[in-house]
């Protein structure tokens, strides 16, 4: 079985357990990214040093990259707005009343109505109407 992404091409089964040298690398990749605080243990499947080499090396690759992508995303944020700690000010209260008082003279003043004699709502007019036996 071949997927084909854009980048690179995975050959086998995902859910298989690793087998060679990249795929130990990949897994140990996958739980450094994963959980970089958490302390790594060699799994139980690892036949020989190579391949736990191949794995301890791919969970520090695997921590090195969330800690860059993690520096990355903050650096592009740290001047974002954000919530942050009360800067003083008005409280909400204090400033709707000020924007009410400030704008009641608009939103109070009402339109002149202008009803011309031709608009005027009259009866309406209804044909006679009769039963036909």
């Amino acid at each position: 079985m071949a997927e084909t992404l854009p980048e690179i091409t995975i050959f086998g089964n995902p859910k298989s357990a690793p087998s060679s040298a990249a795929d130990w690398w990949a897994t140990g990749f996958i739980d450094g990214y994963n959980a970089p605080d958490d302390p790594h243990e060699l799994p139980a499947l690892v036949l020989n040093s190579e391949m736990a080499a191949c794995y301890f090396i791919g969970v520090l690759d695997g921590i090195k990259a969330v800690q860059a992508a993690n520096a990355a995303v903050d650096s592009a944020i740290k001047n974002q707005p954000g919530i942050r700690p009360d800067i003083g000010g008005i409280s909400l209260k204090e400033a709707e009343r000020e924007y009410n008082e400030r704008f009641e003279r608009l939103f109070h003043e009402h339109q002149p109505h202008i009803e011309l004699e031709e608009y005027r709502v009259t009866d309406p007019v209804l044909p006679t109407m009769g039963l036909v036996k």
